[in-house]
Parts: C-alpha cells; sequence; structure tokens
C-alpha cells in the first residue's frame, strides 16, 4: 500500500478497502505497469482502470465473510459441479478447459476465480506435474474434444519450458483442433511475451490443421500502450492470432470507454 501511494493518490474509500484486504488476507494484487497507466489523481477518465483492480469494500466485506466457504459462496460457474478431473473444466460438449495454474502476475476485482486465488503468483499457484499429466491424458482420452482452453489464473506466468511441454501434449491430439491460450499478461506485464515466448507458441500453429491463439481481456483504452502494441505485434508476426474477450462491468461501460478500445 506504501508503495501505491508513492506512485499515484488514493481515493480514501480505495485506499480503506485496500488496507482491509491486505490485512485479511482477501487477493489484491496490481503490478508496477499497470499502477502506472492510472493517472495521478483518481479522476473520471482513469476510474475504469483503478475499478478493475481496487476493490471496493462492499467487495472485502463479502470475502471476509465467507472465508470458510467461498468454494460455495463465489463459484457462480459451479466449477465444482463441472470438473471431470482436478485441473480440468468442462460445460460444453467438445470444448473444456485447464488450470495448471492458478494465480496471476495481478487480481482483477471481476474475475470468476478470485475465490481460489490467496495472493498474487502465490507459490501454491503451479498444479503438481502428477496433476498436469493426469489432466493432459484425460485430453488424450476424450477424442470428442476439439477445442481446449489453456487458463488459470495466468498460464503465461508459467516457465517457457513447461508451456511448450503442455502445448507439446495437446499437438500430439489429433482431434484437437483448436488450443486457446487465455491470458491478461498483454495488459498487465506485456514485458512477458518475449520473442523465446512467442517462438515456443507459433510452433504449434498450423493452418488448416491446427489454430492456436491468445484470447485477452483489454478493459479501456488506457491499457493500449505502445508496450502492448508491440507484445501483440511480436506475436501475430508469428502467425498467431489475438482477440480481446473484453469483461462488461459498471465501470467500463458508462463512459463510452468501450467503444473508445474498440476503435484502439
Amino acid at each position: 500500500l506504501d508503495t501505491i501511494k508513492k506512485i499515484i493518490n488514493l481515493d480514501p474509500l480505495h485506499e480503506e478497502s485496500i488496507r482491509m484486504a491486505l490485512e485479511n488476507h482477501v487477493p489484491f494484487g496490481v503490478t508496477p505497469y499497470f499502477l502506472h497507466l492510472m493517472d495521478h489523481e483518481p479522476n473520471e477518465l482513469d476510474y475504469a482502470v483503478r475499478r478493475q483492480v481496487f476493490p471496493p469494500l462492499s467487495y472485502v466485506r463479502n470475502m471476509i465473510a465467507h472465508r470458510t466457504d467461498k468454494k460455495w459462496a463465489f463459484d457462480f460457474m459451479k466449477e465444482r459441479d463441472t470438473s471431470p478431473i482436478d485441473l480440468v473444466t468442462r460445460r460444453y460438449p467438445r470444448v473444456a478447459i485447464i488450470k495448471p495454474y492458478e494465480s496471476c502476475p495481478q487480481i482483477c476485482v471481476y474475475c470468476q476465480r478470485n475465490w481460489e486465488i490467496t495472493s498474487p503468483l502465490m507459490a501454491s499457484a503451479l498444479a503438481s506435474k502428477e496433476k498436469i499429466e493426469g489432466a493432459l491424458q484425460w485430453f488424450s482420452e476424450h477424442e470428442e474434444m476439439m477445442d481446449v482452453l489453456l487458463t488459470g489464473g495466468d498460464p503465461l506466468v508459467m516457465d517457457d519450458s513447461l508451456i511448450d511441454k503442455i502445448l507439446n501434449s495437446f499437438s500430439q491430439m489429433p482431434h484437437l483442433k483448436n488450443i486457446r491460450i487465455a491470458t491478461r499478461t498483454l495488459a498487465t506485464v506485456p514485458q512477458r511475451i518475449t520473442r523465446e515466448l512467442c517462438e515456443v507458441m507459433a510452433q504449434y500453429h498450423e493452418l488448416g490443421k491446427r489454430n492456436l491463439c491468445i484470447v485477452t481481456h483489454f478493459m479501456h483504452p488506457y491499457e493500449v500502450t505502445p508496450e502492448t502494441v508491440e507484445a501483440i505485434k511480436r506475436v501475430k508476426k508469428t502467425g498467431v492470432e489475438v482477440y480481446n474477450q473484453q469483461v462488461f462491468t459498471f465501470a467500463n461501460s458508462r463512459k463510452f470507454e468501450t467503444s473508445a478500445l474498440r476503435i484502439v
């Protein structure tokens, strides 16, 4: 909190909610890069940027009140009922997700899996080798699967070598036609999108045989910076596509931010 206050001024309610979150182990975190997207003083222009990571008091109080039953109170997607095996969630006949890493560099208030996270980049976030191999085996055995979403948490926090291993496993399954990687690193820490990482991903994109693409969440025009443009350009030069899946919240829809985002 002291570090944040050296960079920007906080609205008193946000300062109170952040302090309460930190004291009560409610998931909270913002990357240095994302913090620098905010204006020095809170205002109408950066309101939706701040609201992505600075939780309202009601949110923090609810998380504290349900600290012992978060799994039941906040799992509104009912993942507990749609997971045939650890790390896999399946809600559609031919699509399923795999979650090998269950934390992120930054905690977004609107995230559907906040109830699973204790802190950014938490030590226990990476699933065991046995669980990851078990989940990959499940995909191998279920040949009706056509589309896999590699998500979490944020899978691009993982080592390049582990990302390579998982993508290579999927590439050996001819029934998988679409591999999607869900990540917010493009918006929260674009420096993660290195040339080496792009080369790893590019190996598994074969036009006409298997599509590999990145799914990301850009929420506000402030997030489109020279750094994010460079990161996306680096990905697209390999032939891997990037598409945006905007989460509609009150904060980012009230002042035409969505229209401005689509333009930029």
